[in-house]
């Protein structure tokens, strides 16, 4: 039987989704996450629709050029100084920042064929499920010595990442199928908030949120459960007010069903590595969720960042001037590791401190611009309604906002994640001018998530 283009275009997108789940690995010495892109630029070979932009795409293109330019008049002057693996990194850079507008506009036009969206999100939150499923496995394996998936691909840190990774923490901490625990956060937003927006349709969805959810608190990424607490009380209030409803109870089940997975399956360590309590083996759950609350929260509270981990990076940020060109995208990085007198280029941590540095004052603007446009579209809430995403789009708003402080402290550049909640956001306030299709989708349901 032969596939229509539609189909492929399908297929192809849910197996980019796939590979930008495999952070850890890589195939012929290339990154699986840079596979991700290349196979969604395939798909939009496979699209059957006629391919068109968006006002807030183009706020991308005004900085990517932005970027550019600032960097090469900053390259003119430092070209005898850089050597040849630093001009690669910062055409990385470039090419990320690239891919990123370019999944975008991909997902934005593969969402415009209307009967696309809702089995493409089924599909994400299914994936997202099988893939906090592995992470559990593989925390499992990694605590209990048994075989798991061999990581292939180079630490953040410089170092191939260990079967077990080390951690100065009170309990072992899960990475899944990628390099950081907070890499691995940023990664399930999409699939556990998409999960939940659409759990009242489902207990299986609800399983699938609750492993998730789990999954997350075994990272003791502090950024990850703050976003889920924060951005979770929110949308129940909002979701509460909306409705006039009590919150369906799926929701609950999914977050007993988290909350049992991490006091069953958190492992405190023998060894901590540097941790103020050498041994941690012998607490229970509770006990080393108040020592992350004692060490990290309170402090936290009181002195802001300055108390994380992270307040050398303030430090080493002071000797920048903040003007209104920047001192160029990639090259910031360098400076950086000089700063720091690190032999791999810096990391800022933060999309808005990259971005302010390398680009300026004119650059942040620019981005600024392209973050907070999906949001002022009108109606989101009448069409999400229409798309029976329940009372509200409130879960998919949360989704955007909580990439918003992913940014803040713990990745600086966009993401895939990122360009695929984009485009669903758009694409939600931009059905509702196509009366045709509205009228074609009052009589439409999500069969198939569930």
């Amino acid at each position: 039987m032969r596939l229509r283009k539609s189909q492929i275009a399908s297929t192809l997108i849910v197996a980019s989704f796939i590979a930008s789940g495999l952070d850890a690995y890589q195939f012929f010495n290339i990154p699986s996450t840079w596979y991700s892109y290349l196979i969604a630029l395939i798909a939009m070979l496979f699209l059957p629709q006629r391919l068109s932009n968006h006002r807030a795409i183009t706020f991308y293109l005004l900085f990517f050029a932005w970027a550019m330019t600032t960097t090469c008049v900053a390259l003119v002057n430092l070209t005898s100084s850089l050597t040849l693996q630093d001009l690669m990194f910062i055409l990385i850079r470039f090419l990320k920042l690239f891919f990123f507008i370019s999944t975008l506009f991909i997902y934005f036009n593969f969402f415009n064929s209307r009967e696309d969206i809702i089995p493409f999100i089924s599909a994400v939150i299914y994936i997202g499920a099988i893939f906090a499923a592995i992470a559990l496995y593989i925390y499992v394996a990694q605590v209990a010595g048994l075989p798991e998936f061999e990581r292939n691909r180079m630490g953040t840190g410089g170092d191939l990442v260990a079967s077990k990774p080390i951690f100065t923490y009170p309990f072992h901490r899960l990475l899944g199928t990628f390099r950081e625990p907070g890499l691995y956060v940023e990664w399930i937003l999409l699939p556990y908030f998409l999960s939940v927006q659409f759990i009242w349709r489902s207990r299986i969805i609800a399983l699938c949120s609750g492993l998730m959810l789990g999954s997350i608190f075994l990272t003791g990424s502090l950024l990850g459960i703050v976003i889920v607490a924060s951005t979770g009380g929110l949308a129940i209030l909002s979701w509460t007010i909306d409705s006039r409803k009590i919150v369906n109870y799926r929701y609950f089940a999914s977050i007993f069903i988290a909350l049992s997975i991490f006091s069953v399956l958190v492992d405190g360590q023998k060894d901590t590595h540097g941790y103020r309590i050498a041994d941690t083996s012998h607490m229970h759950a509770g006990q080393l969720v108040m020592l992350i609350i004692e060490d990290r929260v309170k402090p936290l509270a009181q002195s802001g960042m300055q108390a994380e981990n992270r307040a050398y990076l303030s430090k080493a940020i002071d000797f920048y001037t903040v003007n209104l060109t920047g001192i160029g995208l990639g090259i910031s990085n360098l400076q950086l590791a000089n700063a720091l007198k690190s032999k791999l280029p810096g990391s800022f941590l933060s999309l808005y401190t990259n971005a302010l540095v390398s680009t300026g004052i004119i650059g942040i603007f620019l981005l600024s611009v392209s973050l907070v446009f999906p949001l002022l579209e009108k109606k989101i809430g009448e069409t999400a309604k229409i798309l029976y995403l329940k009372d509200s789009a409130i879960w998919l708003l949360c989704l955007y906002v909580a990439y918003f402080l992913t940014f803040y402290a713990t990745i600086e550049e966009l993401s895939y994640g990122f360009a695929i909640t984009t485009a669903l956001i758009l694409q939600i306030a931009h059905i509702i001018t196509d009366r045709a299709s509205l009228r074609s989708m009052k009589s439409r349901s999500l069969t198939s998530c569930k």
